[in-house]
């Protein structure tokens, strides 16, 4: 109801202070209206300031964080974007107030001056209009769940009529999507935190796959690791090399064995491996006495039987297959890995 009022009211805000300047100062502005009295002409001017003020901090507050008492999701960037969905609906829905409120208008109502009926046409627009551009550009710049080609394919066809109603409701659906996911992901981690359910016997150590390192503002794991942390569990990352072999990889995860058991005390390691860490940590197991160490090895896409894309690979002519491979190992010596064998 109160978005229903906003939007049907705030609009005409100018034209509603022309008319109380028209009572206190006449038509021209220019001539004291002497009908009126004190008490009367004190209630106008208190009432034109509190419509001004009312008009320009709801407006910006709106503008700025139209929800900031309401965002449940745990995330600053999906409350911004979910407040951009409230600034659609109010231009979406002023948009449709709007256009009854002009047929009632010219149907029943007195005609004003055309001069008149025409700005306030024209302020309404572009006060609504802008509620949209706000509303729409935060869940552009925002949301995940568009891609790099669905912004910009957006941004080059919103502004065709018609085509943009179907994007705008896109939009809309994107955002309450992901903020409807966050809100769900941010209750059950407070869920997990409290139960401590990831709490194993003993520490966690993900071992990365090929072509990847465990950089300090990159995780490999993405949000798995902090939601495994979160829930008690105590984890460790490989630390082996990109391009390093099985043998060179499954030395540097021998040593991250050896410093989790020294720091927790534990007996054993929990290894959650992907593609081919799979490998490195079975040669650890197998090759380097670690059996004994290892409670469970847990693997992802490792090709325990061979790689389909070696198999292509060796199909391609030799003097390419070394240029890739060159090309590899030297991007990758830059990153930090001493001997890169890809």
């Amino acid at each position: 109801m109160g978005t229903f009022l906003y939007a049907w009211l705030v609009p005409h805000f100018p034209l509603i202070l022309y008319y109380i300047f028209t009572l206190l100062y006449g038509g021209s502005f220019g001539t004291d209206s002497a009908h009126l009295s004190g008490a009367a002409r004190g209630f106008l001017t208190l009432l034109a300031i509190l419509l001004i003020g009312y008009h320009f901090y709801s407006t910006i507050r709106l503008h700025i964080w139209p929800l900031h008492h309401k965002n449940e999701s745990g995330s600053f960037r999906v409350g911004v974007q979910y407040g951009g969905l409230f600034l659609i609906r109010i231009g979406i829905w002023g948009f449709w107030i709007q256009l009854a409120h002009y047929l009632f208008f010219f149907a029943y109502a007195p005609h004003p001056d055309k001069w008149l009926l025409t700005f306030d046409i024209i302020y309404t627009v572009i006060f609504l209009f802008l509620f949209l551009l706000n509303g729409c550009l935060r869940i552009i710049i925002f949301c995940h769940r568009l891609g790099i080609v669905k912004r910009v394919l957006i941004c080059l066809n919103i502004w065709i009529p018609v085509l943009n109603l179907f994007l705008i409701h896109y939009l809309a659906r994107a955002a309450k999507d992901e903020y409807a996911i966050y809100v769900a992901r941010n209750q059950s981690a407070q869920i997990r935190q409290a139960s401590l359910e990831c709490q194993t016997k003993y520490p966690l150590i993900m071992v990365h796959g090929i072509g990847f390192r465990d950089l300090a503002y990159f995780n490999y794991w993405g949000r798995a690791p902090r939601y495994l942390k979160q829930s008690g569990a105590t984890v460790y990352y490989g630390h082996q090399k990109a391009w390093g072999t099985i043998e060179e990889n499954a030395a540097a995860i021998a040593q991250t064995i050896d410093r989790a058991l020294t720091e927790t005390g534990a007996a054993k390691v929990n290894l959650i491996a992907h593609s081919k860490g799979g490998l490195d940590c079975r040669y650890v197991i197998t090759h380097l006495g670690y059996a004994d160490k290892v409670a469970s090895l847990t693997t992802m896409s490792t090709p325990h039987r061979g790689s389909e894309l070696v198999d292509f690979l060796n199909r391609l002519p030799k003097p390419v297959f070394l240029k890739l491979t060159q090309i590899l190992d030297h991007s990758f010596a830059v990153f930090g890995d001493d001997c890169p064998d890809s």
